[in-house]
C-alpha cells in the first residue's frame, strides 16, 4: 500500500487488491494462479503463471467489491513483440463481458473501461483507471502468453470514517457502510466526483447531497471546498455552472450549508461576494409577476433533478429551489437580491404539482 499527498494536501491510497475468484474462463491453462497470493515483483518463474494458450483465451475475474483504480498486469514470458489484450471493466459480470454500444449500454464515455492494451515482455504496467468489480482479459494474438499477477490498483482517499451506524438490522447496516464507502470513493483527485467511472465531474447540483453526507460522514476537508472553487473558477459571469441555471443556486446552497456545518468562516467570506453575485443575477431573471426567463432554451433551462426534466413539474420545482436558496443565504447574511427573490417568488409556492419531489420542496 503506497499513500500519495497532491498539492492541495489531499491524501490517496493506492492498494493492490488481489482477485477473489475466477467467474469464467476459456482457453486459460492454470488460471487459479491469479487466485494464489505472491510477492507483487516480476519473477522468472513460469510454473507461477496463468496461460493464455492463444488468440480468443480469456479470463473474468471478480475482486470481490467496487474500487475506483487501474488494472495491474505482472507478465512473464510473452513474444518479444510483446502482446495486445483486449481489457474490459465492468460493475457487473454482463458490463464486464459487454460490447460497446451493445443492449446494457455500455459505453466508454468519461473513463475507457474497454480497449486493446499492449502488454510486454517481464511488463509490470497498470491500465486504465475507472470504477469496476469485475475485469475481463482476453488474449488478441495468436501466440501464447503468461501473466503473473492481475490486481485491482485501488485508489481510495485516506481519510477516518467519524460517522458510524450500528443496528440490529444487518441488512440495514450493509446498506449504511455501502453508502458511506461509495461517496468515500467519489472523493477523487482532491475534488467530490458524481461517479468514478461515467461522471467524473464536479456537478454543482449533485455536489449538494455529496457535501453533506461527506461531512457527517468524514468532517471538514478539501475537497468541498476545491470543488467549490473549481466551479467558480470554470464558471465565467456570463453563463450558468455546467450549464444549468439552477445550478448556479445549488452552489450558494453548498457554501452555506458546508460554512455552516464546519464553521469555516474562510471559505465562507471568500465567497460570499459571489454568492450574493448569484442571487442579483437569478433576481434579474424573475419579473414582477413571478415569471422566469434565465435566457436559455430547452429541458435544462428549469432542471431540477431527471424524473421531473421536460414535464410540468420543472418550473414549481425551479421556483421552489430558488426560494429555498434564497432563505438558506439569508440564515447566514443579509442580501437583498435574495429578499427580493423570494418577495416575487413566494406567491408562486403553491402552483400545481403532481411529483412528490417537487410537492416536497415546495
Amino acid at each position: 500500500m503506497e499513500k500519495f499527498i497532491d498539492r492541495s494536501g489531499f491524501e490517496t491510497l493506492v492498494e493492490n487488491v488481489m482477485p477473489t475468484r475466477i467467474v469464467l474462463h476459456g482457453g486459460v491453462e492454470r488460471p487459479e494462479e491469479l487466485l494464489v497470493e505472491k510477492p507483487a515483483g516480476i519473477s522468472f518463474r513460469t510454473d507461477i503463471c496463468a496461460r493464455f494458450t492463444g488468440k480468443g483465451s480469456f479470463v473474468v475475474l471478480d475482486f470481490g467489491k467496487e474500487l475506483c483504480g487501474s488494472l495491474r498486469l505482472l507478465t512473464n514470458d510473452i513474444h518479444q513483440m510483446g502482446a495486445n489484450f483486449r481489457i474490459t471493466l465492468g460493475e457487473s459480470v454482463s458490463e464486464a463481458c459487454s460490447e460497446l454500444g451493445g443492449k446494457r449500454n455500455a459505453t466508454n464515455d468519461h473513463s475507457p473501461r474497454d480497449f486493446v492494451a499492449y502488454v510486454s515482455l517481464l511488463g509490470d504496467v497498470p491500465y486504465g483507471l475507472s470504477g469496476f468489480r469485475f475485469a475481463r482479459l482476453e488474449l488478441l494474438e495468436d501466440r501464447p502468453a503468461l501473466v503473473q499477477n492481475v490486481f485491482a490498483q485501488s485508489r481510495l482517499p485516506h481519510f477516518a470514517q467519524e460517522a458510524h451506524f450500528s443496528s440490529s438490522d444487518e441488512l440495514l447496516n450493509r446498506i449504511f457502510d455501502t453508502a458511506a464507502y461509495t461517496i468515500k470513493l467519489n472523493y477523487q483527485n482532491s475534488y467530490i466526483w458524481d461517479g468514478i467511472k461515467r461522471d467524473r465531474l464536479v456537478w454543482a447540483g449533485d455536489l449538494h447531497q455529496e457535501t453533506v453526507a461527506g461531512v457527517y460522514l468524514f468532517g471538514a476537508n478539501v475537497n468541498a471546498p476545491n470543488s467549490f472553487d473549481f466551479l467558480r473558477a470554470c464558471t465565467p459571469d456570463d453563463t450558468w455552472m455546467n450549464g444549468i441555471p439552477n445550478y448556479s443556486a445549488w452552489w450558494v446552497v453548498n457554501l452555506c450549508d458546508y460554512c455552516r456545518m464546519t464553521g469555516d468562516e474562510a471559505l465562507f467570506a471568500r465567497h460570499k461576494d459571489y454568492a450574493q453575485y448569484v442571487m442579483a443575477k437569478i433576481n434579474a431573471c424573475i419579473d414582477e409577476n413571478g415569471r422566469i426567463d434565465f435566457g436559455q432554451e430547452g429541458d435544462m433551462a428549469f432542471f431540477l433533478d431527471w424524473p421531473t426534466c421536460g414535464t410540468k413539474d420543472a418550473l414549481p420545482g425551479t421556483v421552489a429551489l430558488l426560494c429555498f436558496t434564497a432563505q438558506t443565504l439569508l440564515s447566514v447574511m443579509e442580501d437583498a437580491s435574495s429578499r427580493e427573490i423570494l418577495r416575487k417568488l413566494s406567491p408562486r409556492l403553491h402552483d400545481e404539482t403532481t411529483r412528490k419531489q417537487t410537492r416536497a420542496f415546495q
